[in-house]
């Protein structure tokens, strides 16, 4: 995956190189320096080694200002991408993909697992590049002063790295587990949370405690397992990596005893080994860490390669049609025998029982369900929400304005959005309130009010409502209601558990519906007659 994430980022990647690269130099320089400090033990007091001292602490603090800076640049627009690229996999999604996934899920995926990338991935990786930079740099510096340290050093660490090779794929399968159990760990918060009531009531609290107890234990174990394996491999690499210390000091003990070679040159030899140790003891650990987390990165790759097909935007609806023998899911049957056509300024109940399939039907015109059984316009798979607007039971609103709330993207214009807000009976509201994210004290009437203010602001032809009403009095749902039926270029397709028996004259046709099937479909035929007279005293 790293050679992904070096494409995605070439230019930032070779800046970070370039400097990797000087510091890599520089370190060669300070093994030369303290190799001729050595041979002039003597004379170090002198002005010129102590400048060529001042100069170097200079160079080196310039580096390690440059490589933070590089470093950490590169990991925020990492940071930044990878958020990014978590967003637009569920952006890209249909509501009803969108649907299967928890909140604390997304959650998740979007905070700590772009963390673990970020902290844990490219953090590794950017470290690991230093190490080789710095092990080639020093293969070539030792090799051209004395090649059986250099020999003794590639063995040690081509058995280190062999040795962690090996454990590659356990790290990746610990590191899944911890995902999957973190996973649990959120979802049972997610329902001690949302059952807390139920929990007090019926005295739950030993059960629940038991069900917490679980999820945390696999989590902290997997996590503990994993972690102690990264740790036990690095205590093995540790002691190689001393045994490669000490084994170059060994060497440069015989290579004075039985050669001419310089005590500076040794003592060069010396320093520059650490080039070689240092990033061999490191390398492993690092390796292990990428490997750890390399499923995250995966995960958001896999996701986002995947492909998600165009639909073409009907800008006007004049028809929508739906011929469904069945609809289906988890090998539950949703709909059946569903025949029905809704033509454009005509105005539409469907009604029935809880659980009948109301809001189904709807979300199946709508596209959230992908079936062949929708046409617009005659058209399969269409974008048709140029012409269309929702409004759901429950529905939650930005942390904006309530007028921004109302016109969303497009122009706020004062008076129509005043207008909106009288139509549903909310003229004391200020529109310059701004809401907060928990959408603060307002009622599950007064948000209604505020999503069917933004359908009336929209100025769409078509309108979707599912129970929108349903926080509402009966006597403020007969008056907005009719709001939306008396506007003749308005086409409603209303899902009402309760009609107001006052408006129920004012719809073209009246779907009733029972287990997942239309059992009865009643025409309006007065009110045909009534558009009709009207129509024709105006001519």
């Amino acid at each position: 995956m790293w050679k992904k994430i070096v494409k995605d980022f070439k230019k930032p990647f070779f800046v970070v190189f370039l400097v990797i690269a000087f510091s890599a130099g520089v370190e060669l320089v300070k093994a030369s320096v303290l190799g001729v400090l050595t041979e002039n033990l003597a004379t170090i007091l002198e002005w010129k080694w102590i400048m060529v001292f001042i100069g170097f602490l200079i160079l080196q603090f310039a580096l390690s200002v440059s490589k933070d800076f590089a470093f950490n640049r590169l990991k925020r627009e990492i940071q930044r991408f990878f958020l990014r690229k978590g967003v637009g996999q569920y952006m890209v999604e249909n509501e009803y993909a969108f649907s299967k996934h928890d909140m604390n899920e997304i959650m998740n995926k979007l905070t700590s697992e772009v963390e673990v990338i970020n902290n844990q991935y490219i953090q590794s990786l950017l470290t690991v590049v230093s190490c080789i930079v710095n092990f080639v740099f020093a293969t070539i510096y030792i090799g051209l002063l004395n090649v059986w340290f250099l020999i003794f050093l590639y063995v040690c660490s081509a058995l280190m790295i062999v040795w962690n090779q090996s454990f590659k794929g356990k790290l990746s399968q610990k590191q899944e587990q911890i995902m999957a159990s973190k996973r649990n760990w959120i979802s049972a918060l997610q329902q001690f949370y949302q059952n807390f009531p139920v929990i007090k009531e019926y005295r739950l609290e030993k059960l629940e405690q038991k069900q917490l107890d679980l999820a945390s234990k696999n989590w902290v174990d997997c996590d503990y397992q994993s972690n102690l394996m990264v740790d036990l491999l690095g205590s093995v690499n540790l002691e190689v990596g001393l045994i490669m210390f000490f084994g170059v000091y060994f060497i440069c003990g015989l290579t004075a005893r039985y050669t001419n070679v310089s005590i500076g040159i040794l003592m060069a030899i010396s320093q520059a080994s650490n080039m070689i140790t240092s990033p061999i003891i490191d390398f492993a650990p690092l390796k292990n860490r990428m490997n750890a987390s390399e499923p995250i990165v995966r995960s958001f790759y896999r996701n986002a390669e995947e492909p998600h097909h165009e639909k073409t935007v009907v800008p006007a609806i004049d028809q929508i049609e739906i011929n469904l023998d069945e609809l289906k899911e988890n090998d539950k049957v949703l709909l059946q025998n569903i025949h029905l056509v809704f033509e454009r300024g005509k105005k539409y109940l469907i009604t029935g029982s809880s659980g009948c399939g109301k809001t189904t039907l709807l979300k199946t015109l709508r596209g959230v369900y992908e079936t062949d059984a929708v046409r617009v316009n005659g058209h399969n798979h269409v974008d048709y929400f140029d012409d269309a607007s929702f409004v759901a039971q429950k529905g939650a609103l930005f942390p904006w304005t309530i007028e921004k709330n109302i016109a969303l993207d497009k122009e706020v214009v004062q008076e129509e959005i005043q207008s909106a807000l009288s139509q549903v009976n909310l003229n004391q509201m200020d529109p310059q309130h701004v809401m907060r994210q928990d959408n603060e004290t307002l009622s599950g009437g007064e948000t209604q009010r505020i999503h069917l203010a933004r359908v009336l602001y929209q100025h769409k032809s078509w309108i979707f409502l599912d129970e929108a009403f349903s926080a509402l009095d009966a006597q403020t749902t007969k008056k907005i209601e009719r709001v939306f039926l008396e506007d003749p270029d308005m086409t409603l397709i209303h899902v009402c558990h309760k009609p107001v028996k006052e408006n129920i004259g004012l719809y073209d046709e009246i779907i009733q519906m029972e287990r997942g099937k239309v059992v009865e479909i009643q025409k309006n035929t007065e009110k045909s007659m009534r558009e009709r007279n009207t129509r024709f005293c105006a001519a």
